[in-house]
């Protein structure tokens, strides 16, 4: 009988083309296999740390009355670890004036979002309060901590890629700042770690017919999604 097809077929030969082409794709393929090495690094978490030890470490204040490396006193350090304590939900620091809150709240947001890689918003009594802050506090604050700027994301040929209100390190965290006297800075963003600057002015309250409620409960739905969310009041 005669052999089957199956029995007397033999290997195809390899085409030269395949061999060439896996040749010239090595050195690609390579780099590719190291970029996605890189990537899967950052996209690591960093492993907890105790805040106030961090922001001493990297932080540095260039104006006040203070500047240089950031050194907290004992309040400020007793007020960044309970926002870090587990189950603790709402911090109220009853401060006295100049003692530090809005510095404090500005190296807790960059905390934060810089280290832990999590969405942090800021609220103030109106926007020219939220923009103040963002331009004499947080931003001069990131801007002079040599080893924070490389998270910092660059001016493109356009311009500049991050407003005041809306800053996106590059770790992909989201620093957001609002004024509170528009119901809708309530909506559409979240927060692990919601900040209210001066919560006991009246620009807080209820007020007019069509308010959806007092300003710091609106603001406490902000990290609802979260399991450790905190809303801190100064």
């Amino acid at each position: 009988s005669q052999p089957s097809a199956l029995a007397t077929a033999t290997p195809a030969p390899r085409s030269p083309l395949n061999v060439d082409l896996t040749r010239l794709t090595r050195p690609g393929r390579r780099r590719f296999l190291r970029g996605v090495g890189r990537v899967v690094a950052n996209l690591r978490a960093n492993p907890p740390k105790r805040g106030v030890d961090w922001v001493q470490e990297n932080g540095f204040i260039p104006n006040g009355s203070r500047p240089g490396q950031v050194q907290l006193d004992v309040v400020q350090r007793a007020v960044f670890d309970a926002m870090q304590e587990f189950g603790v939900r709402t911090v109220v620091w009853l401060k006295p004036p100049r003692a530090g809150s809005s510095t404090l709240t500005a190296w807790m947001m960059l905390f934060k979002a810089l280290y832990e890689g999590q969405d942090v918003i800021f609220y103030e009594r109106n926007e020219r309060e939220a923009q103040r802050f963002h331009n004499k506090k947080l931003l001069p604050f990131w801007e002079a901590s040599d080893k924070l700027t490389h998270l910092l994301r660059g001016d493109t040929k356009t311009g500049v890629q991050d407003s005041w209100s809306d800053m996106y390190p590059t770790n992909g965290a989201a620093i957001q700042m609002r004024g509170v006297e528009v119901d809708g800075n309530f909506k559409a963003i979240r927060g692990e770690w919601i900040f209210v600057d001066e919560g006991g002015d009246k620009a807080y309250a209820a007020s007019g017919a069509d308010s959806e409620g007092n300003k710091i409960g609106q603001a406490r739905t902000r990290y609802a999604e979260y399991p450790d969310g905190k809303l801190y009041l100064g």
